[in-house]
């Protein structure tokens, strides 16, 4: 006797069961997070955040995350959070030296390291700022540098992407291997299944 998976779920929910585990095994054999990926990478572009690649394990275990590579423009990422007006000196610095941090998967469970680019404090004195002595161009650099907790910030922004990145995914995951996505593939597929047990 043959059923489709509705009709084998309202007869005989282990087999059922059986049948719909047997199918999350296999149902999701290719990237189905290329669309997430894609609208992660757009989302962080304006941040001055340029994403190369994502990486996450998942779904039901501890320890389970999500991260991503890519490299942290710091002028844009500064302009983008309005840090330019609050700190100029570091923000002309940046512009004129393309600073930036390597996000790059780590050796760690948790997934991300950062990479600070030296280098910002070797510019010389730029923008309206260029009349300065060196001297005091690099301290106020280096003072505007410790005030902005600017690497701190983007570790926690690129960190806290990377929760959210998972939240999606994950969210995405539970709905593309449900019950209800099982049952709708089998109907498009017209799928049936050898009855089991008992018929009456």
């Amino acid at each position: 006797m043959e059923l489709t998976a509705l009709e084998l779920r309202d007869r005989d929910e282990q087999q059922f069961y059986e049948e719909y585990y047997d199918w999350c095994e296999y149902a999701l054999d290719y990237e189905w997070w290329d669309y997430i990926e894609e609208k992660f990478k757009n989302k962080c572009k304006p941040m001055g955040i340029d994403v190369t690649r994502i990486f996450f394990t998942g779904f039901y275990s501890q320890g389970d995350h999500a991260g991503f590579e890519g490299r942290v423009d710091l002028s844009r990422y500064m302009k983008y959070y309005k840090m330019d007006e609050e700190y100029p000196a570091l923000f002309a610095a940046l512009c004129e030296d393309g600073g930036y941090i390597d996000v790059t998967h780590g050796h760690r469970w948790y997934g991300m390291e950062f990479d600070l680019r030296e280098g910002t404090y070797y510019v010389p004195p730029c923008n309206v700022f260029q009349d300065l002595e060196e001297e005091t161009w690099n301290a106020l650099i280096s003072e505007q540098w410790a005030d902005s907790r600017l690497s701190d910030l983007v570790t926690e922004t690129c960190t806290d992407l990377g929760h959210d990145l998972w939240g999606e995914l994950e969210k995405d995951y539970a709905s593309l291997t449900s019950e209800e996505a099982f049952i709708e593939s089998c109907e498009c597929n017209n799928v049936k299944f050898e009855y089991e047990g008992d018929e009456e």
